[in-house]
């Protein structure tokens, strides 16, 4: 079963912005969590996030600023 990837409005308007290596990157990420799911280990500084119940966050672009996009898990959906 494959997992849905929904973006918010202002995700969309945001990612519009990035330049375009981080876009595809973000692609990227986004195509495995549509086929595997919201537990990606082999992404960079992918983890849960703390305190929060079924949240997590991954670095598309290391270094200062980094661009981290974090998203929830309910009912096989992620990324907000």
């Amino acid at each position: 079963m494959k997992w849905q990837v929904r973006l918010s409005k202002r995700a969309v308007k945001n990612y519009q912005k990035l330049p375009q290596q981080i876009q595809e990157r973000f692609k990227a990420l986004a195509l495995e969590l549509r086929t595997t799911g919201p537990v990606q280990p082999q992404w960079p500084h992918y983890g849960k996030i703390q305190g929060m119940e079924k949240c997590y966050h991954c670095h598309i672009k290391p270094g200062d600023p980094h661009m981290s996009p974090f998203g929830k898990s309910p009912a096989r959906t992620v990324w907000r």
